[in-house]
Formats: structure tokens, sequence, C-alpha cells
């Protein structure tokens, strides 16, 4: 429906109806319409990666290569390459109101990230500076090469690249 009939175009109400719910169901799923597409806009918890991590790394790097370990699960990889999952970030890219959405749901795992490094000792304000950097580079690639059109290089090879040129590797 956004495709066809562009993000600003479409109201709730047609979404409601095209879900065969009413205007009040929407709501009770989808506090805004930015959140349809911004929902569990990425399908891996670094978080969760970085929590099992053991080593003595800064807190930039073991970020990233918990970044780089969730995104190469199974379940993950084809979530990422899947073409709705591109759709949606394409109009992130494309609408300013979803770019602050995406960015404002991202704001869990951010706080998530944030509690792991201070659990492992990363003061508070580095911790924060880490979480937001890490969470940043990821969306950025991801509607960077939604936006691309490239077939050749999957949702997965453009975070390998892209976090890893930050990693150094």
């Amino acid at each position: 429906m956004f495709a066809r009939d562009g993000y600003d175009a479409t109201s709730v109400q047609q979404i409601a109806r095209a879900a065969a719910v009413s205007h009040m169901t929407f709501f009770r799923h989808f506090p805004t319409k930015e959140s349809v597409v911004t929902v569990d806009l990425l399908p891996f918890s670094i978080a969760f990666s970085l929590a099992k991590q053991d080593d003595s790394s800064s807190a930039w790097h073991r970020c990233l290569g918990a970044a780089l370990e969730s995104i190469g699960q199974t379940g993950v990889r084809s979530a990422l390459n899947a073409v709705q999952f591109r759709q949606r970030l394409r109009l992130i890219g494309q609408v300013h109101a979803l770019r602050g959405a995406a960015w404002a749901g991202l704001q869990e795992e951010e706080n998530q990230i944030t509690q792991v490094l201070v659990g492992q000792g990363v003061p508070g304000f580095e911790a924060r500076a880490v979480a937001a950097g890490v969470l940043a580079a990821c969306l950025g690639v991801l509607v960077n090469w939604a936006a691309s059109d490239s077939q050749l290089v999957s949702a997965v090879g453009a975070l390998h690249d892209g976090l890893g040129a930050l990693q150094g590797t």
C-alpha cells in the first residue's frame, strides 16, 4: 500500500480497512502509523550476544563483534534478506518521519546494550555512546543497502562490510 500509494498519501483508515480491522483495533496493535513500518526493525539482539562475550577488547570492538555475531544466526539471515524488510528500510530512507521513528524504535535495544556494557564495567557515558554508535551504524548501513537496489550484496553482506570497516577488519 505504501509502495503503491506513497507513505504520506496512505491513511490509517486505509490501512485498517485493508487489514479488515477497525481504526481502534489498529491503534491497539500499533500506537502510530510510523510503527507499522518500524516495529521490530532489527531482527536481532546485539545486547544478547554482547552479554555472552567475555574478552578484554574495548567496549566498541566487543559491541561490533556482538552485532556481527548476531547477524550470522540462521533465522536472522533470512529475516534480513526478506523482500518486505528491504521495502520497509527503503521507506525509512525516503520518509523523514520514519527515520525518527526508526531511531526511537531502537531505543530499547540501545538501553539493553548500555546495561550490558555497564554491567561489564564500562562507564555509563561510554556505554551509551558505544550502544548508540553501533545501532546508528547498523541502521545507516541497512537504509543505504535498501536504497541501492543491488542484488549482488545481501543485507547481511552489507552489515558485515560496514561494521567490519568500523572494526578495522
